[in-house]
């Protein structure tokens, strides 16, 4: 009986740290995906942000995505363990930041504001370009599009109608 109980508080014990493994959860900025970093990788944002955007300085930060056009590189970043998403653009020595889901849904039209105007026809390749990007990147840290499509479950229909979505949707392979 002496020896059966230090194997019954191993077990006990593994049991409460898979536990723990399974409940550490981030939730990614672009849908609310609730994953275990412990699984799911993303990858780690460029120095480029923090060298041009002093508020993101000595921050850990994850990118969800990323896309160049001509002169302007847009990021998708998250605080790791953060609660909300970035979009960062930068050009030239110039960052801009805004709300991830503004500009996921408002397209670069939300950037005007903030000096760094893009003109229509663009901003449409620079959505074209994220989207792409967060599928292959979201592919690639879930292990795979149907895996990631299951992480998803039903948010993959319910995000408002944008040229997002309609390019995600695209790309993805639904709808």
């Amino acid at each position: 009986m002496h020896r059966l109980l230090p194997m019954v508080a191993a077990v006990l014990a593994a049991n409460s740290l898979a536990g723990y493994a399974q409940t550490a959860r981030n939730s990614d900025p672009v849908f609310g995906i609730q994953y275990n970093p412990k699984l799911v990788h993303f990858d780690k944002a460029p120095p480029l942000i923090a060298e041009a955007c002093k508020d993101m300085q000595g921050k850990d930060l994850v990118m969800f995505a990323h896309f160049t056009d001509r002169n302007t590189q847009y990021f998708i970043v998250q605080e790791d363990l953060g609660e909300f998403g970035v979009a960062v653009a930068i050009r030239g020595k110039h960052c801009t930041e805004i709300d991830s889901d503004r500009f996921l849904y408002e397209g670069t039209d939300a950037l005007a504001n903030q000096g760094i105007a893009v003109r229509k026809r663009e901003g449409t390749r620079v959505l074209d370009g994220i989207a792409l990007d967060i599928v292959n990147r979201y592919s690639k840290a879930f292990g795979g599009r149907e895996k990631l499509l299951n992480a998803l479950g039903p948010r993959a229909n319910i995000m408002p109608n944008s040229a997002f979505r309609t390019d995600f949707k695209r790309y993805i392979g639904s709808e």
